[in-house]
């Protein structure tokens, strides 16, 4: 199962997005089979629309979700920081839990800031390999200056 992303400032724009790119890209990797749980759901099932990482989980989180969605495993992600602006930044942390065990599986903590060098790089790499027929990079939809496309 893969949550909402969660983000301190839960009016932000970003989040009308973010989960949709979020779990766009990791269905493209086809690692496993990924099943998304709505902003709305969550509300419903445990009084919240969005679960840090970091936060202390309710006593019954893990096997509340198991029960209601019958997955294996559940994805957290939290969205630590953002810019906007030139240069374009976001941090992601990211943690995969076993439902039965409680064991962490997979973490990762990274952000990407278009201010170093060796992110613009990768960027564009990504954006010739990946986004060739959508975007062009003389375009305001280039990787290097769209949020949605960078995220």
């Amino acid at each position: 199962v893969v949550l909402p992303c969660h983000f301190a400032d839960e009016a932000s724009p970003l989040l009308r997005y973010v989960d949709d790119v979020f779990h766009q890209e990791l269905a493209k990797q086809r690692l496993f089979e990924t099943v998304r749980l709505s902003p709305e759901r969550m509300k419903e099932l445990f009084g919240q629309r969005r679960i840090s990482s970091s936060e202390q989980l309710p006593d019954t989180f893990l096997i509340d979700l198991e029960r209601a969605t019958g997955a294996n495993g559940v994805l957290l992600v939290d969205l630590d920081s953002y810019r906007a602006y030139r240069p374009l930044a976001l941090g992601g942390r990211a943690k995969l839990v076993d439902l039965k065990s409680a064991d962490f599986l997979w973490a990762i903590d990274e952000t990407f800031d278009l201010g170093q060098a060796e992110v613009i790089v990768a960027a564009n790499q990504f954006q010739r390999k990946a986004q060739l027929g959508n975007v062009s990079a003389r375009t305001t939809g280039s990787t290097l200056s769209s949020p949605r496309a960078f995220a």
